[in-house]
């Protein structure tokens, strides 16, 4: 009996080490501080942020990004004629604009911090009703949230 225990514990460990793990933060304010060595590598298929139910993935395209709820990766293709491409570098403090602005869209939320966004790419935000923010993200998804770094 116990030897079967043992091979169903062994099952169990297995079966889940393939899963992409997640982090949750919850909390009345929350600051989102992405890291300053953000580069194309910084973020993969799976990468997400959650924020109250509502989940950002990544993309590279423009349109995407404008549209929906991506944020951007590596270059941004702003748009291709004849086989060239457009393309700009993004940083944290474009991430952080571009975030920032999805969040202001939906009317739950107040920006407590315009200014810093632009300067140092932090956003500082709560809800207008006071309820706490739940945020999950991927495993290992560069952030720092209200002073924690998933790992």
């Amino acid at each position: 009996m116990n030897k079967y225990i043992y091979i169903l514990l062994i099952f169990f460990v297995s079966c889940n080490k393939g899963n992409n793990l997640e982090c949750l933060y919850e909390a009345k304010n929350m600051t989102i501080d992405y890291d300053v060595m953000l580069n194309n590598k910084s973020f993969n298929s799976k990468s997400f942020l959650d924020i109250d139910g509502t989940r950002f993935y990544h993309s590279s395209i423009y349109d995407s990004i404008k549209s929906s709820n991506y944020l951007p990766k590596g270059k941004i293709t702003l748009f291709s004629v004849e086989g060239k491409e457009a393309k700009i570098d993004f940083n944290k403090i474009i991430l952080a604009q571009i975030l920032s602005s999805k969040i202001a869209k939906n009317n739950n939320y107040l920006i407590l911090n315009k200014p810093q966004i632009l300067t140092q790419g932090i956003i500082k935000f709560k809800r207008k009703d006071n309820k706490n923010i739940v945020i999950t993200t991927s495993e290992k998804y560069p952030v720092t949230i209200n002073n924690e770094i998933c790992n």
